[in-house]
């Protein structure tokens, strides 16, 4: 699945492969430019499912982008603040203006995401603790996103998402945008989309946001 153009900020490599199965090792990208040093832990279900439930219906390209991002916490807060300065531009001038940054492609597809943005880097307890999980068990990390996805197909709500398709593919569930030239990012109550949450000691993070979308020409 393609939501950019081929002169976006997007490659083979990001082009929502990890969420459909195919996958790549941690080590298949530069770790060397991450800002960060990973304090390696070993996440529970649990956690991991707390940590995802904010994330885990986006459209599966723009959550790949967030998970590699996510590795690289340091650039998502600088990307951030230089958007931040050039509010006014819009998709293709952010495009041409970020072109001599050396930050990672999933951190350079972002800056179409303001909202996104901007909430990564916020969240920088957060934003790290996914980069980590990520990081530690890639394939943990994707299971634990169709676990929340199964969840939230039980309960009756993945099927009235808006602005998005859901494709069941035996026990994979892939979402995609409806149009390809417009990608909208879903707000919904992590407390209530999954059914009833089986952590009562590490309930769903929760975040309040409004609905936004971007639009690709």
């Amino acid at each position: 699945m393609q939501i950019m153009s081929p002169n976006k900020w997007c490659s083979a490599l990001f082009a929502g492969v990890v969420l459909l199965g195919v996958g790549f090792s941690a080590q298949a990208y530069d770790q060397t430019s991450n800002s960060h040093q990973i304090d390696v832990q070993s996440y529970t279900t649990a956690e991991l499912e707390q940590l995802l439930a904010p994330i885990a219906l986006y459209p599966d390209s723009l959550l790949t982008h967030i998970l590699i991002a996510s590795t690289y916490p340091l650039e998502v807060i600088e990307a951030n603040r230089w958007r931040e300065r050039f509010d006014y531009l819009d998709v293709d001038e952010l495009e041409e203006k970020s072109q001599n940054k050396d930050w990672d492609p999933s951190v350079k597809a972002l800056l179409a995401f303001p909202t996104v943005l901007e909430k990564l880097s916020d969240e920088l307890n957060w934003m790290q603790q996914l980069g980590d999980a990520f990081l530690e068990d890639e394939a943990r990390v994707l299971a634990s996103i169709q676990s929340l996805r199964q969840k939230a197909d039980e309960a009756g709500n993945l099927s009235q998402m808006d602005n998005v398709n859901v494709i069941r593919e035996q026990k994979t569930i892939i979402i995609e945008p409806a149009r390809t030239e417009v990608v909208y990012v879903p707000y919904y109550d992590t407390r209530v989309v999954y059914g009833r949450w089986h952590w009562a000691h590490h309930p769903p993070i929760y975040w309040h946001q409004p609905h936004y979308y971007t639009y690709y020409n």
